[in-house]
């Protein structure tokens, strides 16, 4: 078992980096390979400040916390306590920070960003304009994953305009501080406990090391980069490929360090039946009758303990 588990941890410590720059954009048949073997790869030359991303998410953790829990999370939005978060029963060892569209009343995901205050010249100056860049180049990107995915299992452009028309996002800073060294609570899990994402395209950049993947039968670690965005996708995508491309189990272990990440998460539009690729052509149905804003909205309920949108 120990030498799986170095192999597998050397493997991770070498996860594919695809390159967005050139003309003809991702590589569909190495954005192809990467997943179905990994289920994670890297993306250079992606264009998306992922220094600034991270320099933000460092600013809004720098406010003391009485300044955090006035932007305490309402409809799925805003600031969520250390501890808050459940996975698989645990309790999850992050604090996180959640904006998204807004969206009217009535709608799925409903509400509006809590953004903190920008004091002219301190250290949350321009916050909320530089999510907003980062969160649309992130979007960019994302659509070219999902149309290099399509064109490698040979589905027309359509199939792929489906997802990327009108898409919605989430993006989430999280906060893994150093796990306590004594004893802690039975219902305290670690970082974030194992987990496949809900939705469709995740884009990842963090500070220190602490994500481990599931990978050839092991949990291996990955190790942050500080220009390149790690990939991931989620359930929503594999259904949509018909399980080809698995989502991938991840979790955050233990961290001994301070840990921020970024995390950003593309969704075709919320008011869309995401139907398997190719179901145009031999009629297959969605696996679920829902939209998928409400297949969304369900999971992420499930994650917190008590309602936080209202």
């Amino acid at each position: 078992l120990q030498f799986l588990y170095l192999i597998v941890r050397a493997l991770m410590a070498t996860l594919p980096v695809i390159s967005a720059a050139g003309r003809s954009g991702l590589c569909a048949r190495a954005v192809r390979e990467a997943l179905e073997e990994f289920g994670f790869f890297f993306v250079a030359d992606h264009g998306c400040d992922v220094e600034g991303a991270r320099a933000s998410a460092a600013a809004f953790y720098a406010q003391s916390l009485e300044e955090r829990q006035r932007l305490q999370a309402q409809d799925m939005r805003g600031w969520t306590a250390l501890g808050t978060e459940i996975t698989q029963g645990q309790r999850d060892w992050h604090e996180c920070f959640d904006m998204m569209q807004d969206r009217p009343e009535g709608a799925t995901f409903a509400g509006a960003n809590r953004w903190p205050e920008e004091a002219r010249g301190g250290v949350l100056d321009g916050f909320e304009g530089r999510v907003r860049d980062y969160a649309a180049s992130c979007e960019r990107l994302s659509s070219e994953i999902v149309r290099a995915v399509c064109t490698a299992y040979g589905f027309a452009a359509e199939e792929a305009e489906v997802v990327t028309r009108d898409p919605f996002h989430i993006l989430r800073m999280l906060r893994y501080p150093p796990f306590p060294t004594g004893p802690v609570d039975s219902d305290v899990g670690i970082g974030i406990g194992a987990h496949t994402d809900y939705g469709f395209v995740t884009l990842l950049t963090t500070t220190a090391p602490g994500l481990e993947v599931w990978c050839k039968g092991a949990w291996a670690p990955v190790p942050p980069h500080p220009t390149h965005l790690l990939c991931n996708i989620g359930d929503a995508f594999s259904e949509w490929t018909r399980q080809a491309v698995p989502a991938t189990p991840h979790r955050v272990g233990r961290v001994a360090e301070e840990r921020t990440s970024v995390a950003y998460f593309f969704e075709p539009n919320l008011d869309v039946v995401v139907r398997p690729l190719g179901a145009a052509q031999d009629g297959a149905a969605s696996p679920r009758r829902c939209t998928h804003g409400e297949y969304l909205a369900g999971k992420y309920h499930a994650s917190y303990p008590t309602p936080t949108d209202g």
